[in-house]
């Protein structure tokens, strides 16, 4: 783990990786992130079915991905230490129409004046996949 990491450090990555996130919350998820380093993409796998993301930088362990779509948008953290578990949180900031904002819980209804808007943040743990 400790070299794959040193893979990281360089300003270009190169490398493929892969982690299987066990969030939890409000909104418990398992989620597959394949992150390729040199295209700065992530593929995203879960419940939901697969999907795109954007790795924004690394930096010092840490991956900032984005998970532009529409209706909701995802930003995910995802930290790696050599001889640590890699861990993650996952925000999710949603707007909704009136009959689904009316469905979600209080604790993740988010208002303003005109739109309605539902917020998510979960964390858990990512290990690296093999």
């Amino acid at each position: 783990m400790s070299a794959f990491l040193a893979c990281f450090t360089k300003p270009a990555l190169a490398e493929t990786i892969t982690f299987k996130c066990s969030f939890r919350g409000l909104i418990p998820q398992e989620i597959v992130f394949v992150v390729n380093g040199e295209a700065k993409d992530v593929a995203i796998i879960g419940d939901f079915g697969t999907h795109k993301g954007f790795v924004v930088s690394y930096n010092e362990g840490f991956f900032y991905i984005i998970e532009p779509n529409a209706g909701a948008s995802v930003a995910t953290i995802l930290y790696m230490k050599a001889d640590d578990v890699p861990v993650g949180v996952r925000t999710t900031l949603g707007r909704l129409n009136e009959s689904q904002y009316a469905g979600i819980p209080d604790e993740l209804k988010l208002s303003s004046d005109k739109l309605l808007f539902m917020v998510a943040t979960a964390k858990g743990r990512c290990p690296v996949q093999r």
